[in-house]
């Protein structure tokens, strides 16, 4: 097996600490136009702006903004909703349609695991498209390959996902680290 390492970070979006740092010292530094932002961003004027951000937190797949992702399926706006239930897809590989309460349950059972661990779950989904896609991106951010082809029957999948399983317990969490 190919054991080299991945140089995209599976969990790190651009500009990372800088922008907590920056958000920070905004926060301390105007904390009353920090409100006055946040009470804007909630009128429905702001909602497909919102919406591409909650898309986007999902393409980056940054998993600390599972919290927010998971609290915007009780926002008020449609198309709220749909972008953060599409991106919670994309993050977890996972879906549960807009069920804030059953993402609320897989987040609290799952939130200090790390995310590659969540596609090794996703192999055994019930959605062979979200099979596909757990396991092509299981393989380009680990290099690492089984045999795994989402449409083998459930019992040489559950083989498969062992294989990933084993290989995780062994080699895989030390070589990626849970984000910070």
């Amino acid at each position: 097996m190919t054991t080299k390492r991945s140089s995209v970070s599976a969990r790190r979006p651009p500009g990372g600490p800088r922008r907590s740092c920056y958000s920070t010292a905004i926060a301390h530094i105007r904390p009353g136009r920090r409100r006055a932002t946040r009470s804007r961003a909630t009128s429905r004027t702001f909602a497909p702006r919102r919406a591409r951000a909650a898309r986007a937190l999902g393409e980056l797949r940054d998993t600390r903004s599972l919290d927010l992702l998971v609290d915007l399926l009780a926002a008020h706006e449609d198309i709220l909703v749909q972008s953060a239930h599409i991106a919670l897809v994309i993050l977890t590989r996972q879906d549960f349609g807009q069920a804030r309460g059953r993402w609320v349950e897989w987040m609290d059972a799952n939130a200090g695991r790390h995310r590659i661990e969540w596609l090794i779950d996703a192999l055994l989904h019930p959605d062979e498209a979200l099979r596909t896609a757990a396991a092509d991106e299981l393989k380009h951010v680990t290099q690492e390959y089984y045999g795994f082809h989402p449409r083998l029957p459930k019992h040489d999948r559950e083989i498969m996902q062992k294989k990933y399983r084993r290989w995780w317990d062994t080699e895989g969490h030390r070589r990626f680290k849970m984000p910070s």
